[in-house]
């Protein structure tokens, strides 16, 4: 177990995300279904950040087991990512999954695609869990507020993913702050927006560099190549296990 370290020589940025959550960072990983287990959540937390377990499609008794075993790799903030849509296989998240939530004492829920019910919230909030919304659209998240979430996570037309944005993040972002002002509001970003991100900072690492150009084309190239392969090697690995379970003997099984 490991704690989220602090260098004294580099100030983290103070933003209401940290101040109120107990992070270093401003930075919350996402809860990406199959991929996101007690693995990744654990070492965005114990980097600083808050990490957010991929609990859904998965059953609500795998949850406790995900729970559990995130807490043997951190004794730091952590979420719990949940997906409000039907399936082949029937709803994503069920009534299970928010009473294992609440027994688990999770410190924070996050709930994403459609609008979970208003008992969901209500459930979570009276036992002090908080419950963010991850919205595509201004009046989707508008709607999540009036439900009684604790904040949102917009999501624009540039983000990846089960993405169904219609407008730009800056556009989103901008008209949220405008409505809600003492909402927390985060961005969802991907590695497009690292990429930019890299660009603007190349300027403060060009004297780092040797025998190589602050906006070299090849290296700006290849990192999401390298990336977005990691990404896809460790989906498939998790993945694999399932390709080998007949669907049929399964459902038999439940």
């Amino acid at each position: 177990m490991s704690d989220p370290s602090t260098d004294p020589d580099v100030p983290a940025p103070q933003t209401r995300l940290t101040r109120e959550y107990g992070v270093q960072h401003p930075f919350v990983g996402a809860g990406m279904g199959f991929i996101a287990h007690e693995q990744l959540a654990a070492a965005v937390t114990n980097a600083g950040g808050l990490g957010v377990l991929g609990a859904s499609p998965d059953p609500a008794a795998s949850l406790i087991v995900m729970v559990d075993r995130l807490r043997a790799l951190t004794c730091g903030p952590f979420g719990v990512d949940l997906i409000c849509a039907d399936t082949g296989f029937g709803p994503a998240s069920t009534d299970e999954h928010i009473d294992a939530c609440v027994q688990l004492d999770v410190p924070l829920v996050v709930f994403h695609h459609d609008l979970p019910p208003v008992r969901w919230v209500s459930t979570l909030r009276t036992a002090g869990i908080r419950v963010w919304m991850q919205a595509s659209s201004p009046q989707i998240a508008t709607a999540a507020i009036e439900l009684g979430v604790d904040g949102i996570v917009a999501q624009g037309s540039e983000a990846g993913g089960h993405a169904r944005g219609l407008i730009p993040l800056h556009s989103f972002l901008r008209a949220m702050r405008h409505k809600w002002p003492d909402m927390l509001l985060l961005a969802a970003v991907g590695i497009a927006a690292g990429v930019a991100g890299g660009a603007m900072l190349t300027r403060y690492l060009q004297q780092m560099l040797f025998d190589l150009t602050p906006l070299d084309p090849a290296v700006f190239i290849a990192m999401p190549v390298v990336l977005g392969s990691a990404v896809l090697g460790a989906a498939f690995l998790s993945a694999r296990p399932a390709l080998t379970v007949a669907p049929l003997a399964a459902l038999r099984h439940e």
